[in-house]
């Protein structure tokens, strides 16, 4: 998912591990029990943040606690990897926007 943060948080790790979760709502529903997804995120601090599930950061720390709990929520198997922004179709679409 791509766009342009309008809102808080406006820390760029934070706003990366919110659209995280932001992509999880839009198409949460198309997961059922037992599914298996791989996250691909360009932002490493996103990466270790939700591998770790915890931040030093307040901002950061608020939006993996919401990504960890739609993961138990919904029961899937789950695992994230780092993609290169160059490689990251969806990092194209935000940059339009700066």
């Amino acid at each position: 998912g791509g766009g342009r943060w309008l809102t808080p948080p406006y820390d760029i790790n934070a706003a990366e591990t919110r659209a995280v979760r932001a992509i999880m709502d839009a198409f949460g529903h198309h997961f059922g029990r037992g599914a298996t997804i791989k996250w691909f995120v360009d932002n490493t601090s996103t990466l270790a943040g939700v591998q770790r599930q915890f931040s030093r950061t307040f901002a950061m720390n608020e939006e993996i606690r919401r990504v960890v709990d739609w993961l138990r929520s919904k029961d899937v198997a789950v695992s994230f990897a780092y993609v290169n922004s160059a490689d990251n179709l969806a990092d194209a679409a935000s940059r339009m926007f700066r």
